[in-house]
């Protein structure tokens, strides 16, 4: 998901789900009795983000979502597989929250972007800020998109004021 220390580039911590069993490299109890608590509460995620998250009509989070909210996932880069509407994105949204809201972060928000996010598709990146948007609807965060097939003119004026997460595709990137 977010890609902060090169050195974690080489050992990510891989979450992996499918629709009959939940797998996770997080195997221990602990992680379990853990994962039970956060998928009926969202007392780990971002105070901002939980109540968009209720403001939405969340009642509970998925596997995937209380798995980047594991004290062994915090400040770790991610690499998360799982099917199709399981949650991914609000999950890789939650688990940037601590970057880019982050006491350090919240009064003193850079002018270039924080977060950047790279998508193989316009409709991929499209859906993507879609989600994010209402999720940092709450927080100060600017989002903006880069992709192909939009208004390159109205996109260079977005990025030429603040943007704290940019998302886009390669090609337009």
């Amino acid at each position: 998901f977010c890609f902060t220390n090169p050195q974690s580039l080489l050992k990510p911590l891989h979450i992996s789900y499918s629709r009959a069993a939940a797998t996770s490299c997080i195997g221990s109890s602990a992680w379990k009795k853990q994962r039970l608590k956060l998928m009926t509460i969202f007392a780990a995620a971002h105070p901002h983000l939980a109540k968009a998250l209720a403001k939405r009509g969340f009642v509970t989070m998925t596997d995937v979502q209380s798995a980047v909210l594991a004290d062994s996932c915090h400040e770790r880069d991610l690499l998360v597989s799982a099917q199709t509407g399981s949650g991914k994105t609000v999950a890789f949204g939650l688990s940037m929250a601590d970057q880019l809201l982050g006491s350090d972060a919240e009064n003193n928000l850079p002018s270039q972007p924080v977060a950047l996010i790279i998508t193989p598709t316009r409709e991929l990146a499209l859906q993507v800020k879609t989600e994010l948007d209402w999720l940092y609807a709450e927080t100060d965060l600017v989002l903006t998109s880069a992709v192909g097939g939009m208004d390159i003119r109205t996109e260079r004026r977005a990025l030429s004021g603040r943007v704290d997460v940019l998302i886009g595709t390669p090609g337009r990137l």
